[in-house]
């Protein structure tokens, strides 16, 4: 989670990000916010965080559905404004 986050920034020096890590940071910014709102998506995270389970239990389909479903209400709330 944190080996790319640097590039985040713009003073860092190094290779820019390529789009598989501009996906991942838009991806764990989403299960972030879900941390929020989700006790089951903040057990997740922590266990993650923690090193307790592999990274790749934040791709949980538990977590990529309340992902989806959340991107699935932003893009038909998006389409009705215009």
């Amino acid at each position: 989670m944190a080996i790319t986050d640097d590039n985040r920034w713009a003073e860092t020096e190094g290779a820019p990000d390529n789009l598989s890590s501009k996906l991942l940071h838009r991806y764990l910014d989403a299960v972030i916010e879900l941390v929020t709102e989700n006790p089951e998506v903040a057990q997740h995270f922590a266990e993650v965080s923690h090193l307790i389970k592999p990274a790749y239990q934040l791709f949980h389909p538990s977590i990529l559905i309340r992902l989806f479903g959340r991107f699935i209400i932003s893009f038909t709330q998006n389409r009705s404004e215009t």
